[in-house]
């Protein structure tokens, strides 16, 4: 789907196409957890014995189905996410999108990952800083996640005009009125399909003052969504 300067495009996400924004109405299914070849029977005695760990069913080849990249995007949209926004520091001036591919790995050491598209200005700048800061929005920021997912945003300084930030050890900017920011060391960069994956030490973090009481901005479908 093109977008045009201003227009908001959806966080930067592994699965659903970029920054872009979809349409999203997939459907799943459950699955019976009880598979042929996983049921014990009794034995003569009267004891249990283990069944036969597969079945003329179960040890055929899978069949692999072709999938396209709108089934893809309809199905991970069901997952409701959390929206951050990266950002990161270049000799031009800082920089930023919005994400919501992101998730802790480790507790020791503190360890997150995000994933940005493969070639996208702010994953060269972020690979090149080696270090980089995300925000966690709130749920009364969602034109402020719009803004950083816009195709052709302005870049620099330009694109944090206005809005309220400090620059933190990295040199990354952390927004204000965010429910936390984290910043954080590369450690690691992983090509996986059509984005980069940073796997990354978390060095310094804070939480907002109200953090606890205020829901986060999330994404399901396509569409930023305000929680109650």
């Amino acid at each position: 789907m093109a977008h045009g300067p201003g227009q908001a495009r959806g966080p930067d996400h592994a699965g659903r196409g970029g920054e872009h924004q979809v349409d999203l109405r997939g459907r799943g299914r459950g699955l019976d957890s009880r598979g042929p070849g996983l049921r014990p029977q009794a034995d003569d005695t009267g004891g249990v014995t283990p069944m036969e760990t597969a079945s003329a069913t179960t040890s055929a080849s899978p069949r692999w189905r072709s999938i396209t990249q709108q089934q893809f995007r309809q199905v991970m949209g069901q997952f409701l996410t959390g929206v951050t926004i990266v950002t990161a520091r270049a000799e031009d001036g800082p920089h930023g999108t919005t994400v919501n591919s992101f998730a802790s790995l480790s507790l020791d050491p503190p360890l997150i990952m995000i994933c940005l598209r493969a070639g996208s200005r702010t994953g060269a700048v972020v690979a090149a800083a080696g270090a980089f800061t995300v925000n966690i929005l709130s749920r009364g920021q969602a034109e402020l996640g719009a803004r950083f997912a816009a195709s052709g945003r302005p870049s620099g300084h330009e694109a944090f005009a206005g809005i309220p930030h400090h620059l933190g050890a990295s040199g990354a900017p952390v927004l204000a009125g965010t429910l936390a920011h984290l910043e954080c060391r590369v450690r690691k960069t992983v090509a996986a399909g059509d984005h980069t994956l940073f796997i990354a030490e978390v060095f310094d973090l804070d939480a907002g003052p109200e953090f606890l009481d205020i829901p986060p901005l999330a994404f399901h479908q396509g569409r930023f969504l305000t929680l109650p």
